[in-house]
């Protein structure tokens, strides 16, 4: 049993990791851009009211004029998570003016894009929480997980 106890000390990192992984944090990153909102879920700039303002609110009417960062679509293919022991971080690969561009606008309207909001990264470890329970009573009970 004590045995069993230490395996499953030991591969609480690896389940949490894996739990994370699970959670496609990237997807809901994108998803909340997409309706306007940046890593704190506060609402984006609007967009002006020239006609690429007019054009972006027509293609993407869940961003309800807010800033989406969707225009080719580059900058959301390219954000990524990157995980180091208990922390998450958001980053992108792209690396272009456009991308440049895109940050220096950000800091501006001091947002962040990458990220999602910490409530929500508690919700969702919670809603997996008896999963990841039970994977570690399995463990300790000597079952093959």
């Amino acid at each position: 049993m004590k045995k069993n106890i230490q395996k499953a000390i030991q591969s609480v990192p690896k389940l949490i990791e894996k739990t994370v992984k699970d959670l496609k944090l990237e997807e809901i990153n994108r998803e909340n851009l997409l309706q306007g909102k940046d890593s704190e879920g506060n609402d984006m700039p609007f967009y002006s009211l020239s006609e690429y303002g007019m054009n972006k609110r027509q293609r993407n009417p869940r961003n309800r004029g807010r800033w989406d960062l969707k225009d080719t679509g580059q900058f959301h293919q390219n954000i990524f998570t990157h995980k180091i022991k208990s922390y998450v971080t958001f980053k992108n690969k792209l690396r272009s003016k456009k991308f440049e561009s895109i940050m220096r606008k950000m800091e501006v309207a001091n947002r962040e894009p990458m990220g999602i909001p910490q409530k929500e990264i508690t919700r969702l470890l919670e809603e997996k929480r008896p999963e990841i329970k039970k994977k570690i009573e399995d463990i300790i009970a000597g079952k093959n997980v």
